[in-house]
């Protein structure tokens, strides 16, 4: 709400006694904090629209019940003496804010993606520490540790290991580095301290996640509704070996999507609270493939309702519940009597997750999920993924690099091979930029995707202007990527001997 309302500045709250003007400030409850926004409009339904003075072009739509309140007055400070900051004048400092709203929009959304993107091209490479690791994941798969650690030692130690963090494989690099050095090789003790902090963490989170899937398959169980545990959650279910060295930042479990408002209406009772606001709710119910995240007050783990693998529309093959249910197996492990994927549908699923190479620790645990298959699970693996048409090519790469860390030097398809090399450059590239480059990433990896309407073409296209304005600059930066190049080749081609 800046400049009017700053650090320190103490609002009078009076309760709503009628329809609250536009300009007003209201103050509502998003989650677990109070926020003071100004009211923009207000909808048919009761709704407010309401935004910060500061950022127009974010709107919030707040439902009359978390409202608590219209501010009556401000306040410099709390102390005695503080001056006070409002007068007749901000009524009409609200209502000028409310009719130029689209245009102050409209600025500081050109300003703030401008600055974004000026902001990468002064820096438009980080150190070539994903080449690194993905060199070093070769070598330490194949046991060659020492290879391993010099493929580590070719990247700065600090962009080694926000890297590693980034692609959560803090537990993977960190049990690759202690095999080293039970086997004698030392060296990257910076890394593997940094590492270590990482896994320990790891730890502790998976306990507080093995204590959400037990809670959130019996309250769904109670309801006659029976979840599959999907990702981290069902390897931590199912205690599978080194489960709790991988990151696991929440909980999805996967429904029918008939009952998908029911499982939600079950864990509200059960406690839960949307962590959303009533509009980002509402988005997620309606473009999603889960509903918005739901939290227990003071709990750190969140849990998602699946009612699909893949957002509508970005694969054709979505997998929703009745695809897969056939596919999926009782287990009893840490979290109690939980339904999970199967080894064949889990490995479709990491496939599926690693497809766009955000984490790279996906990739590695495709690989030794195929790595264990016998040849009719390698036959079931590849019809399921073989139905894929929208993004074949990007879930091909991810098959292909699982394939090549397990020693199959199979050349690719030329546009796989392409595709690789492409993400390997941009996980290299600034963080401005790589945030950016959404548009060349699908140019490279999709088919082109079909929407249902006009108004959800234009949305994506909004989203997107500015990524197209990236484009030229992050493809020239990433063609320059030599160490790309190199790193693929160590993946595809057979080593010259």
């Amino acid at each position: 709400m800046r400049p009017l309302v700053r650090g320190g500045t103490v609002a009078e709250v009076r309760p709503l006694l009628g329809p609250p003007p536009a300009g007003a400030i209201l103050v509502f409850r998003a989650g677990r904090k109070l926020v003071a926004h100004r009211l923009m409009a207000t909808l048919a339904s009761g709704a407010y629209v309401t935004c910060g003075d500061a950022h127009p072009e974010r709107c919030e739509v707040v439902a009359p019940s978390q409202v608590l309140g219209v501010v009556s007055a401000l306040w410099s400070s709390g102390d005695a003496d503080a001056r006070r900051l409002d007068g007749p004048w901000l009524t009409l400092f609200g209502r000028a804010l409310v009719a130029a709203r689209g245009a102050r929009a409209a600025a500081s959304f050109a300003a703030s993606r401008t600055g974004m993107l000026f902001a990468g091209l002064s820096h438009v490479r980080e150190e070539a520490a994903f080449s690194a690791l993905v060199r070093a994941t070769l070598a330490f798969e194949a046991g060659r540790t020492f290879e391993g650690v010099a493929a580590f030692t070719a990247a700065r130690p600090d962009a080694l290991v926000a890297t590693i963090r980034r692609h959560h494989a803090s537990g993977l690099a960190h049990a690759w580095l202690a095999q080293a050095e039970a086997a004698g090789v030392r060296g990257l003790l910076e890394v593997r301290e940094a590492l270590a902090r990482t896994r320990f963490a790891n730890a502790l989170q998976a306990r507080r996640v093995v204590a959400r899937v037990s809670d959130v398959v019996g309250a769904l169980r109670g309801a006659g509704i029976e979840p599959v545990v999907l990702k981290g959650g069902a390897r931590l279910a199912m205690a599978e070996g080194g489960a709790d060295l991988q990151f696991s930042g929440d909980v999805d479990a996967l429904v029918p999507a008939a009952l998908g408002e029911r499982a939600v209406a079950t864990l509200h009772a059960a406690g839960y609270r949307d962590t959303a606001s009533a509009d980002r709710v509402a988005h997620f119910a309606a473009r999603h493939h889960h509903y918005a995240p739901l939290a227990k007050p003071g709990e750190p783990i969140p849990v998602e309702i699946h009612v699909a693998l893949a957002t509508p529309g970005s694969v054709s093959q979505p997998w929703t519940y009745e695809d897969l249910v056939a596919h999926t197996v009782a287990t009893e492990g840490p979290a109690g009597r939980a339904r999970v994927l199967d080894a064949v549908y889990s490995a479709v699923h990491l496939a599926y997750h690693a497809r766009d190479f955000h984490v790279w620790r996906d990739v590695v645990l495709l690989a030794r999920r195929l790595r264990a298959f016998r040849w009719d699970e390698r036959v079931t693996f590849e019809a399921a993924i073989a139905g894929e048409r929208r993004d074949a090519v990007r879930l091909r790469a991810a098959v292909a690099c699982a394939d090549a860390i397990n020693g199959v030097k199979k050349p690719p398809a030329a546009r796989v091979r392409r595709y690789v090399a492409w993400a390997i450059a941009r996980e290299q590239l600034s963080d401005a930029l790589r945030r950016r480059a959404h548009a060349v990433d699908h140019l490279i990896g999709c088919r082109p995707r079909r929407f249902a309407g006009v108004r959800e073409a234009l949305r994506k296209l909004r989203g997107w202007s500015f990524d197209a304005l990236a484009a030229p600059f992050v493809s020239v930066a990433a063609a320059r990527d030599g160490t790309a190049r190199h790193a693929t080749r160590a993946l595809f081609d057979p080593p010259i001997r």
